[in-house]
């Protein structure tokens, strides 16, 4: 058949180019002599690409083009999913750090430039490769799987090798740096073959500009971002089709969910991870220890209302439980005394319930994060069997082993 021989090579021409591009990302010194030539031939070698990509002929894709209207909406919902999921690990595990980037305005710019162009040209080739693979003679699903591949290690930092040495290194570089950009890339490949190009523009243009303009950000350790990185791709990519398979063997079609219903959704889901990260007035804590027994226990959520101005400290009285920070760790303890010294400065004494003496040192109104206004019973659970090892901060009294 014509069409097979005519769309055969371009699939593997472009598959050498996705290896080539694979070498200047990874290869040091290329990437440095190219950056010395021009600072921005990252985007500019991405930007060439897609017009490439764009004004070549261009296979179909094998979905219904009736059908295709679904999936961006799906693709933004599983960039919700996958946001608020960081946010709220990165809450979990106490892993939410200031963001590295520039959010200044320019700084902002430079990021887009170097940012979204790749993930336009990577996604165009994706979908001319899987086009021009559903096209071909000889086993399409193969080569569909392979370019999947070859894209998702375009991501891996193969020059980490060099630094490996013990097994344990082998294993997280396998566990963080290899499996989820490979399972990523399978979920995006599903993706374009279901909807087209645009849902995976859309799904990893939304999350990079999300990362790039909020002003903080999960840090989680290796281990939560190979979870995250490897069981997300692989259930949402489950997802995926079972909503193509529904929409393609529907008897009669009926319109997918509005953008609006989906803007919703991606709202709430964002609303849910700022909560979690104490963006609103009132933010979550999980109890560690059982100083402030039977009331509050090990495993329970604290809704905490924060404490900003004078006046709201100056409101604080005797048996209110406040949430203040020692250290770098913060305690939920209840105040027994209202101390004013000489000069009308204001501290507080404060002791667990279940504690047999007061806390050694006094709360100091800066210290003070909140009032405990109720608590919700084991939610926390989880959080304490990951950091129920903290050890209690000097100047605090806890009759219970953390």
């Amino acid at each position: 058949m014509i069409l097979s021989q005519k769309y055969s090579r371009p699939a593997f021409l472009l598959t050498g180019a996705a290896i080539t591009a694979t070498l200047f990302y990874r290869i040091p010194a290329i990437n440095s002599w190219l950056t010395e030539i021009c600072f921005f031939w990252h985007p500019l070698f991405w930007c060439g690409l897609s017009v490439i990509l764009w004004y070549l002929p261009r296979p179909h894709l094998p979905a219904p083009l009736r059908f295709r209207d679904l999936f961006p909406g799906l693709a933004i919902s599983c960039m919700a999913v996958y946001t608020f999921l960081q946010f709220l690990a990165g809450f979990l595990l106490n892993e939410i750090a200031v963001s590295p980037y520039d959010l200044s305005p320019k700084g902002i710019l430079i990021n887009f430039a170097n940012l979204l162009p790749p993930i336009a040209g990577s996604e165009l080739l994706r979908a001319y490769c899987i086009g021009a693979s559903c096209r071909s003679s000889g086993r399409p699903a193969f080569r569909i799987v392979l370019g999947a591949f070859i894209l998702g290690a375009m991501e891996i930092p193969f020059t980490n090798i060099t630094t490996l040495h013990a097994g344990e290194d082998w294993f997280i570089f396998l566990a963080e740096d290899l499996l989820p950009p490979l399972a990523q890339s399978g979920f995006l490949s599903l993706l374009t073959y279901c909807g087209g190009v645009w849902p995976g523009i859309l799904y990893r243009g939304l999350i990079s500009i999300f990362f790039h303009v909020i002003p903080f950000l999960p840090s989680l350790p290796w281990i939560g971002n190979s979870v995250l990185g490897i069981a997300f791709p692989v259930l949402a990519s489950f997802f995926i089709w079972d909503q193509y398979g529904i929409a393609t063997h529907r008897a009669k079609w009926e319109k997918p969910q509005s953008i609006l219903s989906t803007t919703i959704l991606m709202t709430v889901c964002i609303a849910l991870a700022w909560f979690v990260v104490g963006v609103f007035p009132v933010y979550p804590s999980v109890i560690l220890t059982g100083s402030m027994e039977p009331e509050i226990s090990p495993g329970d959520v604290v809704l905490v209302e924060k404490m900003k101005t004078e006046k709201n400290i100056d409101t604080l009285s005797k048996n209110d439980i406040i949430h203040f920070r020692r250290g770098d760790i913060t305690i939920t303890h209840r105040i027994t005394q209202v101390l004013h010294d000489k000069d009308g400065n204001l501290s507080f004494r404060t002791k667990g319930d279940s504690n047999d003496d007061e806390d050694t040192e006094t709360v100091e109104p800066n210290d003070v994060k909140g009032i405990v206004n109720h608590a919700i019973p084991k939610i926390g659970m989880p959080v304490l069997w990951l950091k129920g090892h903290e050890s209690t901060p000097e100047g605090v009294i806890d009759n219970e082993t953390p």
